[in-house]
């Protein structure tokens, strides 16, 4: 997805934390309950992320950077405070028959009776 002129504006002032009422303003030009679908990826910690505008949690990925900034400023200062060593993480790969078995189970009407 290339990024408007609009988007880059009010993805620059979302990442503005000092800003008061910069909420009010991103919901007035981009209302995350009536965004229509729109797909997107950005650079996430190192990581590709990819999402869509008319998810709330991707919307505010999108304009702020993540979802609950604090909470993952918290555990970042916890974890130096700790002295924890920094360890990337790549993301995991299933091979066909984990995918098939992870698909099977949570797709399963037990399963989502249980939910």
């Amino acid at each position: 997805m290339k990024m408007s002129l609009k988007q880059r504006a009010l993805r620059a002032l979302g990442h503005q934390y000092w800003l008061r009422g910069r909420d009010r303003v991103l919901r007035h030009f981009s209302d995350p309950d009536h965004h229509r679908s729109e797909p997107f990826e950005i650079d996430f910690f190192g990581l590709s992320y990819s999402g869509n505008l008319n998810n709330f949690i991707d919307w505010t990925v999108f304009y702020y950077g993540a979802y609950a900034v604090g909470e993952l400023h918290l555990l970042a200062a916890l974890a130096d405070a700790l002295g924890a060593p920094v360890v990337p993480t790549p993301w995991p790969d299933f091979n066909d028959d984990e995918v098939a078995g992870l698909i099977e189970q949570y797709s399963s009407p037990e399963w989502l009776e249980y939910r």
